[in-house]
C-alpha cells in the first residue's frame, strides 16, 4: 500500500484515537481526527504527510513531530495544523542539537504559536529548493518580558530566507480566520519560494516581511486591510513586482499606486513601477452607498496618472465588484477600458483570475 487516508471524525467530533503503523512502502499519509504513536511509528518511504484536526489530548508536541520526522528521510511535503502548544521557550535536548535533515522537503505548512514555529524551523534542515512555506501563527505572545515577538519574527524570517536558494517570488498575506490553500500556488518554477504568513497584528507582519529578501518578489496577494498608505511602502519599490491581488476593501493601495516615491520635490516617480496585473476582489458598488463611486473615481484617477507616466496596466480583474450587469456597471467598465484594454469581471466567465 502506497497511499493511506484515515478520517476519524463523525458529526464534527473525533475520538482520542492513536494508531501504531509500520508501513515501509507507504508514500502518502493523511490523518484527520486521529494520530499515530509518534515515538514508534516509522515511515521510511513516506513522501507526503498531512495531519489535521486532532483532539487536544492526542496532538503532538513540537518535539514529537521532530522525532517522527527523523524517521521520514524522503519526505517532500509536510502539513500539520494541530500541535500541542507551548507557552515557554524550549530547551534544546541533545537529539536536536543537530537539526533534523530532510533534504527533499520542499513544501511545509505549519499552524502553531510563534515559539513553537521558531523552534521547529530552528531544528529543521529542509531542502534548499523549497517551493512553498505556509506559516499560520496562532499567537505571537512570548510569555517573557525579555523576549520581544518582533525579534523572534525577524529571526524566524531570516532562518527561512537563509535556508532557501531561491528568492521569494510570491507573498500571500491572509487573514487568520480565512486560512486557505490555493492549488494554483503549486504551479511554480523549481527555485520559486512562496511564503504565506498568517498572523494577527501588522507590526508583527511588517517585522517578518522586512526580514525577507524580497528583491525578486513578483506576486503579492493581500487579503486584509492595511491601516495606512505608508504600510504599502515595504513593497512599493520592488523592481519585479508585476502582479497584485487584493481581496479586501483596501483603498490605501489605490492611494499608494498614485503616490510618488521620489525624494526630490519636483520629480515624480510612481510607486510599484513594474505593476502590470491588478486584481480587485470586493464589492465596490454597495446599494445606497456613495463610497463605491468614490472608490471607482479613485481607480480611474490612478489609472489615468499611471498611463500618463508610461506605467499603464496590462490587465485589470474585478472579482465580485458589481451586483448586476446593468447600464451603470457597463458604463463603469467602458470608463475603465479607456485606460486598460484588458478589463474583465468574474461575470465574463473563463479563467479571469489568471494573467497568463
Amino acid at each position: 500500500m502506497e497511499h493511506l487516508e484515515i478520517y476519524a471524525v463523525w458529526n464534527g467530533y473525533s475520538e482520542n484515537i492513536k494508531l501504531s503503523l509500520e508501513l515501509p512502502r507507504l508514500r502518502r499519509l493523511t490523518l484527520l481526527g486521529c494520530a499515530v504513536m509518534w515515538k514508534v511509528s516509522c515511515f521510511a518511504n513516506l513522501r507526503s504527510l498531512t495531519i489535521l484536526d486532532l483532539p487536544q489530548d492526542i496532538k503532538p508536541t513540537i518535539h514529537e513531530l521532530l522525532d517522527m520526522l527523523q524517521r521520514t528521510p524522503l519526505l517532500e511535503e509536510f502539513s500539520v495544523t494541530c500541535i500541542k502548544h507551548s507557552r515557554e521557550l524550549h530547551d534544546t535536548p541533545a537529539q536536536y542539537r543537530t537539526p533534523v535533515h530532510l533534504q527533499y522537503l520542499v513544501c511545509i505548512t505549519i499552524t502553531c504559536n510563534l515559539l513553537d514555529c521558531f523552534f521547529f524551523f530552528d531544528h529543521l534542515d529542509f531542502s534548499r529548493k523549497a517551493r512553498e512555506i505556509t506559516l499560520h501563527i496562532t499567537s505571537t505572545r512570548t510569555y517573557r518580558k525579555d523576549l520581544n515577538s518582533v525579534t523572534v519574527l525577524r529571526d524566524l524570517a531570516q532562518k527561512i530566507d537563509n535556508q532557501c536558494d531561491g528568492q521569494v517570488q510570491e507573498l500571500v498575506v491572509d487573514d487568520p480566520l480565512q486560512f486557505r490553500m490555493s492549488e494554483d500556488l503549486c504551479r511554480l518554477t523549481f527555485c520559486t519560494v512562496i511564503v504565506k504568513f498568517i498572523s494577527r497584528g501588522l507590526e508583527d507582519r511588517e517585522a517578518f516581511w522586512k526580514s525577507l529578501h524580497l528583491d525578486q518578489l513578483s506576486s503579492l496577494d493581500i487579503c486584509e486591510d492595511f491601516d495606512s498608505v505608508e504600510q504599502w511602502s515595504i513593497f512599493s519599490n520592488i523592481a519585479d513586482l508585476k502582479t497584485i491581488r487584493i481581496t479586501s476593501e483596501n483603498g490605501h493601495l489605490l492611494e499608494a499606486l498614485g503616490r510618488s516615491t521620489s525624494p526630490e520635490p519636483h520629480t515624480v516617480s510612481l510607486a510599484f513601477p513594474a505593476l502590470k496585473h491588478l486584481t480587485i476582489s470586493w464589492n465596490i458598488l454597495v446599494e445606497n452607498d456613495d463610497s463605491g463611486q468614490r472608490v471607482l473615481d479613485q481607480i480611474v484617477t490612478c489609472l489615468e496618472l499611471r498611463n500618463s507616466m508610461g506605467l499603464a496596466l496590462e490587465c485589470l480583474r474585478l472579482e465580485g465588484c458589481f451586483n448586476d450587469d446593468d447600464d451603470e456597471t457597463l458604463a463603469i467598465l467602458d470608463r475603465l477600458r479607456k485606460y486598460v484594454i484588458d478589463v474583465k469581471t468574474d461575470r465574463d466567465g473563463g479563467d479571469y483570475d489568471s494573467f497568463e
